[in-house]
């Protein structure tokens, strides 16, 4: 049976209810430190996963005075920008959109500009419906593929949507807006929370250490399990109760999401040892970024109704749960991520050995003190 279309909803082409344009081709020799006065250039790798902005501390700079031949590239309030190229291996940003409240960005290239047209398209409407699952899914369809995957201007401006009269889609994203407010301020509230533990940390077991303290290595406390190398034709397009959790499900700041990127099987059966249980810490050990964001970074099995599996390259940690909060501490430290960057094996892809984890050492501070923590 088909989808009925709700009343006052139409069918029509992207590039019929917003303008299209593509960034600016800057040379990396153009490129500056950061001062008053300068731009940041916006590239694919600021748009984040499942859409929004993201800062990675390794920005470029343009010289604001050179930028005056290069004004039509720069953003203006409720501009959306699109990620347009993709590594072929592991498509994650493809697709998806940032959306500018006011601030102010040169476009480079492979980001696109759109500019909702008022009166038949609101921006921030926008923003949801393109990075909405079946969207995202539409739009990568269309992707040309070759070392790397590419939109192109054509495909974008005729991808197809469904959308309401424009008071309608006013009321949608006012009303999506004020959950996404709602999850920014509590995404606030946890990131605080986190750094207060990392400087609890840092304080009890890094400045005030105890020489008494029994030197480790991890590989004392810890054992380390590897997922399955599931294949492709086991997973399924449907969305399941049986989740992997692979590489693409970890965040760089530390943790575990399954809004994009999550794989799943449609027969589980024989594969129960790879089994996860809610609160099981798991570990990253490959990555694909230029700049090894991910490797060795830890997140915690959700406790919900899925069933999750563990993956080639992700490796479950299995440890005495007073150590708990102090490995995930630990993990999430610049120290021990300097640890993982320096020994894994650099190709294509960074990769982590078991060694490289069970070498690292620690001085144990005890039972009590854990506890205490």
């Amino acid at each position: 049976m088909q989808n009925q279309i709700p009343k006052n909803w139409q069918k029509v082409k992207l590039g019929e209810v917003a303008d299209f344009q593509n960034g600016y081709a800057f040379s990396s020799g153009d490129f500056v430190k950061k001062r008053s006065n300068t731009l940041p250039v916006f590239k694919m790798g600021n748009i984040k996963l499942g859409g929004g902005i993201q800062w990675t501390g390794k920005e470029d700079y343009f010289p604001q005075n050179k930028a005056t031949n290069l004004s039509r590239f720069i953003t203006e309030p409720n501009d959306l920008l699109m990620c347009m190229t993709d590594m072929k291996g592991n498509v994650k940003l493809l697709g998806y959109s940032a959306y500018i409240k006011n601030e102010k960005f040169l476009v480079n290239q492979r980001v696109g500009r759109l500019k909702a047209k008022k009166g038949l398209a609101d921006s921030r409407f926008l923003y949801y419906y393109l990075n909405s699952p079946r969207y995202i899914a539409y739009i990568r369809s269309t992707a040309h593929s070759g070392v790397q995957v590419n939109l192109t201007t054509e495909d974008i401006k005729s991808s197809p949507l469904i959308i309401p009269a424009y008071d309608e889609q006013l009321k949608l994203a006012h009303i999506l807006s004020v959950f996404d407010d709602k999850i920014e301020v509590n995404n606030k509230i946890a990131k605080t929370l986190e750094e207060m533990a990392q400087v609890l940390f840092k304080e009890w077991f890094v400045k005030n250490g105890n020489e008494s303290w029994k030197i480790k290595n991890l590989g004392q406390i810890l054992t380390l399990k590897h997922g399955y190398a599931f294949k492709s034709e086991q997973f399924t397009a449907n969305k399941t109760k049986n989740v992997v959790v692979r590489m693409g499900n970890f965040q760089e700041m530390g943790g575990l999401q399954f809004s994009d990127n999550t794989f799943y099987l449609e027969n589980p059966d024989g594969y129960e040892r790879y089994i996860l249980k809610p609160g099981d810490m798991v570990m990253i050990f490959s990555d694909i970024t230029r700049e090894g964001r991910l490797i060795g970074n830890v997140g915690l099995i959700p406790n919900d109704e899925n069933t999750y599996f563990l993956n080639q390259r992700v490796a479950k940690i299995d440890y005495d749960q007073i150590y708990k909060y102090f490995l995930l501490c630990l993990f999430n430290s610049k120290l021990f991520h300097q640890h993982c960057l320096a020994r894994a094996d650099s190709a294509t892809v960074l990769n982590l050995k078991n060694e490289h984890i069970l070498e690292y050492q620690i001085a144990d501070p005890g039972k009590d003190l854990l506890d205490k923590f």
